[in-house]
This record gives C-alpha cells, sequence and structure tokens, in this order.
C-alpha cells in the first residue's frame, strides 16, 4: 500500500469535519430569537447590509459567539493532545483507536 492511498482517509475525513464545522457554525449563526437566513449572512459579510437589526446581531451577538466556540475547542484539543503526549496515555494512542 503506498503512501498516497493511505493518506486518502485520512483526507476525507479532515475535510468531512471541517464542512460540518462550517455547516454547524452556519445553523448556530442563523438560529436565536432574532433569526437570520443564510442569504442575509451573504449580504452582510459582502458588505450589502448596513445599519440593519441583522448586521448588529451578526457582529455583536452570533459572530463573536461562534469564533469563541470555534477556538475554546481548539484549545481544548490542543490541551488533551499535549496531555496525552506528556503522560504517555496509552488508551488514547492512534493504533488503539
Amino acid at each position: 500500500m503506498n503512501n498516497k492511498t493511505s493518506k486518502l482517509p485520512q483526507t476525507i475525513m479532515f475535510v468531512a469535519v471541517i464542512g460540518f464545522l462550517i455547516f454547524t457554525a452556519v445553523i448556530s449563526i442563523c438560529v436565536g430569537q432574532y433569526s437570520i437566513s443564510p442569504e442575509e449572512i451573504a449580504q452582510i459579510i459582502t458588505g450589502g447590509l448596513k445599519g440593519e437589526m441583522s448586521y448588529k446581531v451578526f457582529f455583536t451577538l452570533r459572530l463573536p459567539r461562534v469564533l469563541m466556540a470555534v477556538m475554546a475547542g481548539i484549545g481544548l484539543g490542543i490541551a488533551g493532545s499535549v496531555y496525552q503526549t506528556i503522560f504517555k496515555n496509552p488508551l488514547a494512542s492512534p493504533d488503539i483507536i
């Protein structure tokens, strides 16, 4: 088995996880007491909506919440990886999982 075919499942899994992260981030931004449609999000990002309530809700509430959740998840993942490396935890090694 060559190296290129062994990396294919890892690449597919990485793309799937990133796609799921983007999907859940968009859903988290859209859902709330004041709902924002994906079309409005596209207009806000491209600069089409300014001064409306959707714009304010997006930049003051929803986007910071999603970014902090992603950063917290990344931080917890890195911390867990470091702890597993330091303590040489055999229960979480790649060959067992």
